[in-house]
């Protein structure tokens, strides 16, 4: 998934970030056992998280998960 979030030009002064934030999402789903017990590992990178981000500084966010799914 890719996600792109910006202020639009008629938004107020001040109260929101004039700079962009882009979002990117991998993810795989691994099946077990016909479906009852999944395996999902996820990679999220949030360039500029927030939009307001200082030029020099580097503010960009890695975020790794696994998401385990049995049910009973």
């Amino acid at each position: 998934a890719i996600g792109y979030i910006k202020g639009n030009s008629d938004s107020a002064i001040g109260f929101l970030p004039e700079d962009t934030e882009w979002t990117l999402e991998l993810y795989y789903k691994f099946m077990l056992a016909d479906g009852k017990f999944q395996i999902t590992p996820n990679l999220i990178y949030v360039a500029d998280p927030g939009g307001g981000g200082l030029a020099w500084e580097d503010d960009s966010l890695f975020i790794l998960g696994v998401r385990f799914y049995v049910p009973f």
